[in-house]
């Protein structure tokens, strides 16, 4: 296997706490990625020596400071901005838990990409759309992706904000019913809606599994699946027609 390249956002940013930030303040921004690239020689002579000081809860181990080489010998490293398609993100609540969806394509096959949350200080929650370029590049081949994020958030938060490539974004929070989600694999899936009704349309690759399309009547609904999980995205009025068939999946399973 390929050794993964050393990335800032993932490898580095959560070397430094807030305590380090803090005490580092008078010099220079420690989670801030062009003021860590640019004082990077210090920070390796500090840290390689006896950085942070012990009553901070220092020094950084030997395999922190290697890694902070690497990030340096490697080029400064860091994860792309990315974007999703026109129909946006959407933000949808069950009870006390928010749902963030969006989907997309990347430039290529062999990108990863997901939503990581960030708490902007002082700040509600927010989102960062992030996408791994491969290593090496891999040729131009557009590649469908799904990136979903769900977090607590109290019914007074009406909105989340999303940062990709194309800028800030404001999702407002609807009230609808989250998508229906289980564990287990596609295999018994297709049969099981089929059993139901639903005319299986196609599946297309995603980046991390599959998304296969249904239609039953005149709606169309989405099964997403990663190999280890199924997510259903339907229209609400097909919602208990989908959960006879999921619950077909499940007496099939205790039967075996």
């Amino acid at each position: 296997m390929a050794t993964r390249p050393v990335r800032y956002e993932i490898h580095i940013r959560p070397l430094t706490r807030l305590i380090d930030r803090d005490n580092m303040s008078w010099a220079f921004d420690l989670w801030d990625y062009d003021q860590v690239k640019t004082n990077v020689d210090a920070i390796l002579l500090r840290t390689a020596a006896d950085m942070p000081p012990l009553p901070y809860g220092g020094p950084w181990p030997a395999e922190w400071v290697a890694i902070f080489q690497r990030w340096k010998d490697e080029g400064f490293l860091r994860l792309d901005l990315g974007t999703v398609d026109t129909t946006g993100y959407t933000a949808t609540r069950t009870g006390d838990s928010v749902t963030l969806t969006g989907r997309g394509k990347t430039p290529s096959s062999g990108y990863r990409a997901w939503l990581e949350g960030v708490l902007p200080e002082g700040q509600p929650r927010e989102y960062i759309l992030y996408w791994e370029p491969p290593v090496p590049a891999t040729p131009a081949a557009p590649t469908l992706f799904r990136a979903k994020a769900t977090f607590p958030s109290p019914a007074t938060v009406t909105s989340v904000t999303v940062t990709d490539a194309a800028g800030r974004h404001v999702v407002p929070i609807v009230v609808a019913p989250a998508p229906i989600a289980f564990v287990g694999s596609l295999a018994p899936v297709q049969p099981a809606l089929e059993g139901i009704g639903a005319t299986h349309l196609g599946t297309t690759p995603i980046i991390g599994g599959s998304v296969g399309r249904y239609r039953l009547g005149t709606a169309d609904f989405d099964v997403f699946s990663d190999g280890h999980s199924i997510d259903i995205v339907a229209p609400p009025e097909l919602r208990d027609t989908i959960w006879k068939g999921i619950a077909l999946i499940a007496k099939a399973g205790r039967k075996n």
